[in-house]
């Protein structure tokens, strides 16, 4: 596993209801006071904060924290009722320094502790990354799968092809609810589980895209697991599979029309 890049959390901390103070945070010398000590880009407001049957939502974006001399991006922050979401391109205990100085600016303005890790219902977390992974991809698939794909697959293109490679995988987590979350109406959204191959980067570069429902470092050991399960060892050869990229130039004769003889 190397070459890590675009590593981004998002956190999602949902509070007590009227934790958030939206009137205050309405006023637009305290939005300003907001927007200035994170650098934020700009805002977005859909709704009035002052009626109290809209929606309360605040959008904050391109948002800046310095942590230990290194200058941490806020891609983005929003409130949004009794929610906050934290996405920062970052790991997790960055994204957590991060809400930790939000919630104490925040504090501060209303001179009580309304927003604290210890008043948090419920937090949920996920990463993504792309990264390079000594994992050949065809390797994931069991023989029954590629002999489909040699057998089968290949036979029933009419025109010859170049190449035919696996691009998407995702697995669906969907979580029991807890039942303490459902009395303040809360529940688990189901999330994704991400290996796959890089957009736009040949197969053999071995270059993936990961999307996890976990921590930056519980995520990172997941896809060093997946690597250490499908890696292929140094300096050994293998034998070409029969549906992968060693018989991606065949040339497939083209079936004969019905009305042909």
């Amino acid at each position: 596993m190397k070459e890590i890049k675009d590593i981004t959390v998002v956190q999602i901390r949902i509070f007590p209801e009227d934790s958030i103070p939206y009137q205050l945070l309405g006023l637009p010398g305290k939005l300003k006071e907001l927007r200035d000590k994170f650098k934020f880009a700009g805002e977005e407001i859909p709704f009035p904060l002052y009626q109290l049957d809209t929606p309360k939502v605040i959008l904050l974006r391109g948002g800046e924290l310095i942590i230990e001399n290194k200058s941490v991006l806020i891609t983005r922050l929003a409130f949004d009722g009794r929610k906050i979401t934290l996405e920062v391109a970052g790991r997790s205990n960055e994204a957590d320094r991060v809400f930790l100085e939000l919630a104490n600016f925040i504090n501060s303005m209303v001179e009580r502790e309304l927003l604290s890790e210890q008043r948090v219902l419920t937090k949920t977390e996920e990463t993504k990354c792309t990264l390079k992974l000594n994992v050949d991809y065809w390797e994931i698939f069991s023989d029954k799968m590629k002999g489909f794909i040699r057998n089968e697959l290949y036979q029933m293109f009419e025109r010859p092809i170049v190449s035919l490679a696996p691009k998407k995988l995702s697995f669906e987590v969907i979580y029991e609810q807890d039942p303490s979350l459902q009395r303040h109406n809360i529940s688990y959204s189901p999330k994704n589980f991400v290996v796959e191959p890089r957009a736009n980067v040949p197969l053999e570069d071995k270059t993936f895209y990961t999307h996890s429902p976990f921590d930056s470092e519980t995520h990172l050991k997941l896809v060093e697991g997946f690597e250490k399960a499908f890696s292929q060892i140094e300096g050994q050869k293998r034998t070409p599979s029969i549906a992968e990229p060693s018989v991606r130039y065949i040339r497939v004769k083209p079936k004969k029309k019905s009305n042909e003889k």
